[in-house]
């Protein structure tokens, strides 16, 4: 499964819109903009969500992590992805791009690397618990799946 996802790693879903011009707020939910700068635990200090203002930070945001995200911006204004910053250290670290249904499409760092599954963990259950991500889809066990203890 790891394979599929760095196959798609960073393609934004299809818009009826080709841009977005750089200036021009997006359009996030009062939910979404609630989480910026909200800190959950990371592995190696807290992390941080940042929401992303326009089309010029989802470009800026996509050559620090040397991917696409310049592209999502149309999809992120139709609200056909949510796609959020992970911040540790107060520099960009990672992007999470979530359906409107609540699925994780894609949580990776730099160069579509993956995230350390501690942290990516924590990034997953946050937005569970404020409602972003659906637990009950069976495309995100992979982020809920049940680990074998004492």
């Amino acid at each position: 499964m790891a394979d599929d996802r760095r196959a798609a790693a960073f393609r934004a879903p299809a818009t009826r819109a080709t841009t977005v011009p750089d200036h021009v707020p997006l359009d996030h939910s009062p939910a979404v903009v609630a989480l910026h700068g909200r800190e959950v635990p990371g592995t190696g200090g807290r992390l941080r969500f940042a929401v992303p203002r326009t089309a010029a930070e989802l470009a800026a945001w996509g050559e620090r992590l040397h991917n696409c995200l310049a592209t999502f911006a149309p999809a992120v204004n139709e609200r056909r992805a949510l796609v959020l910053g992970i911040e540790r250290d107060g520099r960009l670290a990672a992007c999470i791009d979530v359906r409107p249904d609540g699925l994780v499409r894609q949580l990776l760092g730099d160069r579509n690397r993956p995230v350390p599954r501690p942290d990516a963990l924590a990034v997953v259950h946050a937005l569970a618990e404020r409602g972003l991500v659906a637990r009950h889809l069976g495309g995100n066990d992979v982020w809920f799946e049940r680990v074998a203890g004492p």
